[in-house]
């Protein structure tokens, strides 16, 4: 019984990604008040009401560590492009035009469903209108870090691009003991955020103990033109106005300069890595056998779905992988293990959670994944890492739970109905499809 107060899970491997990197074949984790009560081998199991799932690996939820969820309602919308293209001459022309309340909560509720049945269970965001994106979160049931976007010119849910500081401490307030949303400042890049406001933001962030994400050497361009205009690397700008200071993921980080290797070692940075993203828009090859050779925190996001097209971290990770080989010519770069740590445990590092997820061991949050492990696809199992990053998928995700709730039961979606988040998000793409010629 998995509506009870107390359960047991049962499989053929429990993927703990604690310190040990243990493996218990066959395994057990027990579930208490929606916390992991205990977790080990079959043969030490407790007494209790259990659910078996045979040839399953059950697995931590996975963090996707960068998003804009709200975007799924632009998936395919401007593809084949150039970022600045993509951005100036498509995006933000049709979010001027359809962002809102209402469009955030219809694209959030469609990007919550694609990620839990993708066996996501947090997720970093930056977007506007983030008291929508919460909503659709709990409603879903899925775990996020709240990231209004800031930005030097007025946006939809900022009229007056400083008074985001306000929303951003009201929200702070408002979700300071809730179950599954937080905040974090999302500064959008150090082209598109001025000066006094990423300031402001190593304040805030100093203020009230919060992580940032901003957006960084993602293009040549960027970067370039960050060198002409502040003398230095985008790295080296942050670090002169105390960014760097704070825990902060450095998102993209395509392009980094010899001078910021030295300051990605500090413990508070980390990389976030998009690397589907990335290639799709053509801004390079994030150098992620360096980072790693470099000892430093890498974690993975998918980016919006306008420019990835989906949600799903299993394929991040498994190209992460193959792109830290390919281009350091060394077949040993970044280890499924490895892989797997960084939408794990790793990923609750850079957001300071790891105290209470990544990994299933005794007082953390019950928040974990049924991976189907009886496809053809995934037989024979001789290394679990090796079955999960390389050859399994999104689509054997089975079950998924968040604080012991299953919110994703056989497939679907156990919270909301999937008809009618297809349906609404369908009735928005109509409105956008009629105008689009017109943008």
């Amino acid at each position: 019984m998995v509506d009870a107060d107390r359960f047991l899970l049962t499989a053929r491997y429990v993927v703990s990604m604690d310190e040990e990197s243990n493996v218990f074949s066959p395994g057990y984790v027990e579930i208490e008040d929606k916390k992991i009560k205990s977790a080990g081998p079959i043969d030490t199991i407790p007494e209790g009401s259990r659910v078996d799932y045979g040839n399953s690996a059950i697995i931590p939820g996975f963090i996707n560590s960068h998003t804009h969820a709200a975007m799924t309602l632009l998936r395919g919308v401007a593809d084949d492009l150039p970022l600045d293209d993509w951005l100036e001459g498509h995006i933000w022309p049709l979010e001027a035009k359809f962002l809102s309340p209402e469009f955030v909560l219809a694209g959030t509720r469609l990007a919550a469903a694609e990620m839990l049945k993708g066996g996501t269970t947090l997720f970093a965001d930056m977007y506007f209108f983030e008291d929508e994106v919460a909503e659709a979160s709990k409603e879903t049931g899925i775990r996020v870090l709240l990231g209004e976007g800031i930005l030097a010119f007025p946006t939809a849910s900022a009229k007056e691009p400083d008074k985001v500081f306000d929303l951003i401490r009201s929200q702070v307030e408002r979700y300071q003991d809730d179950e599954l949303a937080s905040v974090h400042i999302a500064a959008h890049s150090t082209y598109a955020t001025s000066e006094e406001q990423l300031r402001h933001c190593a304040e805030l962030a100093g203020e009230f103990n919060l992580p940032i994400q901003i957006h960084c050497a993602e293009t040549e361009k960027e970067v370039k033109e960050s060198l002409a205009k502040h003398g230095k690397s985008q790295v080296a700008y942050l670090e002169s106005l105390g960014l760097l200071d704070a825990r902060i993921g450095l998102v993209h980080m395509v392009w980094p300069q010899e001078q910021d290797w030295s300051l990605l070692k500090r413990d508070n940075i980390s990389v976030i890595s998009c690397p589907q993203s990335n290639l799709k828009l053509a801004s390079g090859i994030p150098p992620l056998a360096r980072y790693i050779d470099e000892g430093i925190r890498v974690s993975l996001g998918t980016d919006g779905a306008a420019s990835n097209n989906n949600l799903d971290v299993w394929e991040e990770m498994r190209l992460a992988a193959f792109l830290a080989k390919g281009s350091s010519l060394d077949p040993a770069k970044l280890p499924a293990r490895q892989a797997l740590r960084m939408v794990t445990i790793d990923a609750a590092r850079i957001w300071g959670t790891d105290e209470w997820l990544g990994s299933l061991e005794p007082g953390k949050k019950a928040d974990l994944v049924v991976v189907d492990l009886s496809n053809p696809h995934t037989t024979p199992t001789y290394d679990i890492y090796s079955t999960l990053v390389y050859a399994a998928c999104a689509a054997d995700v089975r079950d998924v739970f968040v604080a012991g709730r299953r919110v994703v039961k056989e497939g679907r979606i156990t919270t909301l109905d999937e008809e009618s988040v297809l349906a609404e998000a369908n009735e928005w793409s109509q409105r956008i499809a009629l105008t689009r010629s017109n943008v």
